[in-house]
């Protein structure tokens, strides 16, 4: 097992980790799921540096590393949206993309080709990352109230954290659509 798979395997424990924090109103709780989720998020970029940089690609780890991303970004959307904070039809929304595209991608692999992800791909993972990460901001300054440093900032971070949910939204559903416009004939292949 390579290291950049220990860390997709660190992510994935971090993820999982930092769900049960989202439901508490102690402001300790939310400022560890965000200290936790910048920790997993900074794993994601280094175990895809470590791989390539140590040409240590392997099966395991290409398999791995979406389901990582998914439980991390599809895990704090979904107790985002259990305990009230944003609405769950974005989070049906997102997820139905995630199920598709994954579905859309076994399918050819299937049948020996592989669908990359592609640079609207990586910029909707980075904006979901960013946006999910000032929301879990927003958590503690609202858990802490008047005692958190910075409290005056609790309506701007609520109105970036939601400016930055929707952002992510439209290129979730863009990246989808061009996901499928750019595999098309390889798509038609795997199921003729």
């Amino acid at each position: 097992m390579t290291f950049s798979t220990v860390l997709t395997l660190l992510r994935i424990a971090l993820a999982v980790g930092i769900l049960p924090l989202l439901s508490s109103d102690r402001p300790e709780a939310w400022l560890t799921a965000l200290l936790t989720f910048v920790l997993a998020g900074l794993t994601d970029w280094l175990d895809g540096f470590l791989a390539r940089r140590w040409h240590q690609t392997s099966p395991l780890g290409a398999l791995l590393d979406p389901i990582a991303d998914k439980i991390l970004v599809l895990g704090v959307l979904g107790m985002l949206a259990w305990e009230g904070v944003i609405p769950a039809w974005i989070v049906w929304v997102i997820a139905l993309r995630e199920a598709i595209v994954t579905g859309a991608r076994l399918l050819a692999a299937r049948k020996g080709a592989v669908l990359a992800a592609a640079k609207e791909g990586k910029w909707k993972a980075a904006m979901q990352m960013f946006g999910l990460g000032v929301f879990l901001l927003w958590g503690w300054l609202q858990a802490s109230g008047d005692q958190a440093p910075f409290a005056g900032l609790l309506s701007t971070t609520w109105i970036v954290a939601n400016g930055l949910l929707y952002v992510s939204l439209v290129l979730t559903v863009a990246s989808g659509i061009s996901f499928f416009h750019r595999n098309a004939a390889i798509l038609r292949n795997a199921l003729g």
